[in-house]
């Protein structure tokens, strides 16, 4: 059997050296687990980092953010303690996938929902990494799925049927059924008076286009096992 290496040396932060807001204690700002840190640059929050390697090759595992609020209460989502553990679980789960399955749980099609492909598409871009022609539009557009972006209608309150389900479970027919819960059913453009108008063509079909890119990138950049929903050969006809 392959053995997975650890690239970077294993160890226990001791000691927190930033500044921590009010009502945070030192020692919650530490973990035992390599790899999870505690940032408070920008928006405070932990960063799961992975480095291994396998047969001699550096495995690609995505940066994780997990944000904290200084004010949650405990035992919610972004309370630092919670959010600490889930940075901790994630690390720990992508070890033991190593382990079991000589393969990073963060390849498989298992690990991913639609929304966070997303959510990892905007950090993307957001941090540079994802560079192409029409980057600009498929940032705006995944907002469209996700939700609180600028505009009313989709862009304001996604599609959390959608984003909420394994990225491998999505069809074609979520984006291109004639039910009213479809994707191309669902972009309408939304007045502030509320009144509605149909969507341009065109807009539909670059909101589709942004999908395979994700999936492309998804299968060709962060080496997961997807396939996008929507058939390369199928034409954006609705």
């Amino acid at each position: 059997m392959s053995k997975a290496k650890t690239a970077s040396k294993p160890g226990r932060t001791k000691t927190f050296s930033g500044t921590l807001p009010r009502g945070i204690k030192a020692s919650q700002a530490i973990s035992s687990v390599a790899g999870v840190t505690l940032r408070t640059d920008g928006q405070l929050r932990w960063e799961a980092r992975i480095r291994r390697s396998l047969n001699g090759q550096v495995l690609k595992f995505p940066l994780v953010r997990y944000p904290i609020d200084p004010k949650a209460s405990p035992n919610t989502e972004h309370h630092i303690d919670a959010a600490r553990l889930m940075a901790e679980a994630y690390v720990r789960r992508e070890h033991a996938s190593l382990e079991l399955r000589q393969t990073p749980y963060a390849h498989t099609a298992e690990a991913w929902t639609f929304g966070d492909l997303l959510r990892r598409f905007v950090q993307e871009i957001d941090d540079g990494l994802i560079k192409h022609a029409s980057v600009k539009t498929d940032h705006s557009n995944a907002y469209l799925f996700l939700g609180g972006g600028k505009g009313l209608g989709l862009s304001q309150t996604g599609m959390p049927h959608l984003t909420r389900k394994l990225a491998k479970d999505l069809t074609q027919d979520d984006f291109l059924g004639r039910h009213a819960g479809s994707f191309v059913n669902a972009y309408i453009k939304v007045k502030r008076d509320g009144t509605t108008l149909p969507m341009a063509q065109g807009s539909k079909k670059r909101a589709l286009t942004t999908i395979r890119n994700l999936f492309r990138i998804a299968h060709e950049n962060w080496q997961i096992d997807l396939r996008s929903p929507i058939k390369s050969e199928s034409p954006l006809v609705f």
